[in-house]
Order: structure tokens, then C-alpha cells, then sequence
């Protein structure tokens, strides 16, 4: 694959509505919606390239029924880091032009506070101005807003589905949204030592609704770091090689470093599944440092 210059995008668009994987699974909840109601199932969104990685050439593609993205990683030079430095996270033009600064300031503290967590698991996390042996740096590249009324709707129906005991979908399948991003972990002397270029889009499946129009770019945006953190610890493929269950329960604690981004709310999952709160509400947003 070429290298794409600065300031120049590489768009490749994809749909997870159609897929076998996916029509099987949910087959008895696709039988009550009816099949005309299948190819708007899941939002279709596209992996985007926009130069904003120091390389793109040897990245291997990968998917699954929901998730389309271009990997790459050095499991020697992984594995032998011991500390990392996560960037701030940042947009590609245009991509938060939908969204509120406030909004997309929360899909952006979200990712960074993700990847915080997951990768303090394997790495120590080095302070601002101390050197580390990885920095890893996150560009947002796609954010396609949530219907945030379409949403809305959708909770009281999956709670009387649950009540009467009649599987329905979760959502309505109007105004889906979805989400790509690109990352990529550096050694001290710049070189990239894992990279990954991902796209999802919300599906009435499996993502809640959130009355919001960051409500599906702000659950995306939690798997897309939680991707990137497992290909910096692992130097594997998070769509497909990673056991069941291998990050089940921490070995080490959370850091006070992680603290900088907030802390997720213990009611933000009960919240947005059963009154599509939006993450505006659930989000328990980092204190402002002291003056």
C-alpha cells in the first residue's frame, strides 16, 4: 500500500448490514422486523486515511462482520516497551464539523482515557515531558452523527420488548451513526512500531441508543481505543486473535495518571440502555486541574 502524502484522504467504503455472520445470528430478531428492514440493519461508515500517520506501507487488512481495518505492528520492539506516553487526541479536518467542540471534545477524552486504562494494564504511563519508550497518537478521521430522536424512540421499545418477553432489536434503524480513526504507536526515535486504520458503524443489534448526536461516535470510539490498546500490548490483531476473556480481569491497578481523563460513570450502561441518557449526562467528565 502507498503512503498517503499529508493533507490527502483514502476513503474505502464499507457496509456491515449484509454480512452471513451477522443475518445469522440475529435471524429471529431480523424475522420480527422483517427483512425489508435488513439492509438498514447497521450504518455504513468507510476507513479513512488521512496522512495523519508517520507510515502506512505494511498494513495488513482485517475484518469481521462489524469492523473493517489495516494493521500493523512490531511484536519485538512492542514487547520490549516498558512505558508509554499517550498524545492528545486529535481531529482531521472537517471530521467533528457535525458535532458541537463540547461533543467532540467527549468522543476525544473517551479515546484517550480508554487507551489510558487498557494500556496501563501492560505499560507504565509516562507523564508529559518524561521520555517513554512508545508514544502512541490517535487522529479521529470520520464521526457521522447519531439521530438523536430516532434514538430516543428506541429505548422505550427495547424496554417493552424486554417486559413482554418479544426479542426485538435494540433500535429503531433510522439515523445510525459511526466512526473511524487511525493511531499508531512511535518509539523514542520516531519510528512506528504499530499502526491501525479502523471503521465501524453502529448496527440496531448490538449498540445502544443514545439520544445524542455523538451516541454511536461515543461507543465506537471506546472499541476503536480498546482495539488500539490491545495491538499496542499484544502486537496481535484485536479483531481476531485475542482469546476470549485474556483481559478478563486487570493484574495491575489503574493509575492516578488515567485520572486526567475522568472516570466512567457506574451508571452510564443502565443510563444509556434503558433511557438512551446521552454520554453529555453519563459522562463523568475530568475535573478542570487547579489554577
Amino acid at each position: 500500500m502507498s503512503t498517503q502524502h499529508p493533507g490527502h484522504s483514502e476513503r474505502t467504503s464499507i457496509s456491515n448490514c449484509t454480512t452471513p455472520r451477522l443475518r445469522g445470528r440475529f435471524a429471529g430478531a431480523l424475522a420480527i422486523v422483517g427483512p425489508s428492514l435488513l439492509l438498514a440493519a447497521c450504518a455504513s461508515s468507510s476507513i479513512t486515511q488521512t496522512g495523519g500517520l508517520s507510515s502506512y506501507q505494511g498494513m495488513a487488512s482485517v475484518k469481521t462482520a462489524r469492523t473493517k481495518a489495516r494493521i500493523s505492528a512490531d511484536a519485538p520492539a512492542l514487547a520490549a516497551a516498558r512505558t508509554v506516553r499517550i498524545r492528545p487526541v486529535a481531529y482531521a479536518p472537517g471530521a467533528a464539523d457535525r458535532v458541537s467542540p463540547d461533543q467532540g471534545a467527549l468522543v476525544a477524552n473517551l479515546v484517550a482515557r480508554t487507551l489510558c486504562v487498557k494500556l496501563s494494564n501492560r505499560f507504565d504511563i509516562a507523564p508529559e515531558g518524561e521520555p517513554a519508550d512508545l508514544e502512541v497518537k490517535v487522529v479521529i478521521t470520520r464521526m457521522t452523527p447519531t439521530n438523536r430522536e430516532a434514538a430516543g424512540a428506541s429505548a422505550p421499545l427495547r424496554v417493552a420488548g424486554m417486559v413482554v418477553g418479544v426479542p426485538i432489536p435494540a433500535r429503531i434503524p433510522v439515523g445510525m451513526g459511526s466512526f473511524a480513526a487511525e493511531g499508531e504507536a512511535v518509539d523514542g526515535g520516531g519510528v512506528q512500531r504499530a499502526a491501525m486504520v479502523w471503521a465501524r458503524g453502529a448496527d440496531m443489534f448490538t449498540n445502544r441508543p443514545r439520544a445524542s448526536k455523538i451516541g454511536d461516535a461515543y461507543e465506537l470510539s471506546g472499541a476503536f481505543a480498546g482495539d488500539m490498546a490491545t495491538l499496542v500490548s499484544t502486537a496481535k490483531n484485536p479483531l481476531h486473535d485475542i482469546p476470549r476473556g485474556a483481559f478478563a480481569k486487570r493484574k495491575r491497578p489503574v493509575p492516578a495518571a488515567c485520572d486526567a481523563y475522568g472516570k466512567g460513570h457506574p451508571a452510564e450502561t443502565f443510563m444509556s440502555g434503558f433511557i438512551a441518557a446521552p454520554p453529555e449526562w453519563t459522562d463523568a467528565k475530568p475535573h478542570p486541574p487547579a489554577s
